[in-house]
């Protein structure tokens, strides 16, 4: 796991970040075949090429050949109670927590059956967001729930780490928690039905 803070150093680039709407929509997920293959479109895709572009952890000889693209997608938490009908406030669209999880290809699961991960994983938290909790709570293993590292979601924070292991997101105690998060893939994967629970189960 590698932990950056202050990833980005460009004021200017921040301030773009911050004003960006992408970041303060519902819940989206996202596929980019990488920027040798295509321009990023959007912001989030200009900082998955900052992040992997710039940390890229494989050798130089295996990037990007053997990379089929990225996934990536945003989600929020915020320290609210439910409604009366027991769904999440809508302000928030994560909720206020994500369950311990693996990620995965979540089409290829819901289809066959067939668990597949994702090469490497990344998480950055590109607003000035104020908050308690939320921890990305990161497991050594499936055996010893005792055995964990806890980051804390600080602002323009990147974390590298592999998102196969078991991790998730403490309860939001106050405040709003933003996030994306990017998936390196060595195939390209199919997006998630609408109906799963992908954004339930996934985010980091």
């Amino acid at each position: 796991m590698i932990v950056i803070d202050n990833f980005i150093t460009d004021m200017g680039t921040l301030a773009e970040i911050a004003a960006c709407e992408e970041f303060h929509k519902p819940k989206q997920w996202g596929w980019w075949d990488g920027w040798w293959a295509a321009q990023p479109q959007s912001m989030i895709e200009h900082i998955v090429q900052r992040i992997w572009g710039e940390q890229c952890p494989f050798p130089t000889a295996d990037f990007p050949t053997t990379i089929a693209g990225f996934e990536y997608w945003t989600l929020a938490h915020e320290a609210k109670p439910p409604d009366r009908t027991g769904r999440p406030d809508s302000t928030s669209n994560g909720g206020d927590r994500l369950e311990r999880h693996r990620d995965r290809d979540e089409t290829l699961f819901a289809r066959t059956g067939e668990t597949k991960y994702p090469r490497i994983g990344a998480v950055f938290y590109p607003l000035d967001h104020h908050v308690k909790g939320g921890n990305l709570k990161i497991y050594d293993d499936d055996s010893d729930v005792s055995a964990y590292e806890l980051i804390r979601p600080r602002y323009n924070r990147l974390v590298l780490f592999d998102s196969s292991v078991p991790h998730e997101v403490t309860p939001v105690i106050a405040g709003r928690r933003y996030a994306m998060a990017v998936n390196v893939w060595n195939y390209r994967i199919q997006p998630p039905s609408p109906r799963s629970d992908y954004g339930a189960a996934r985010d980091s």
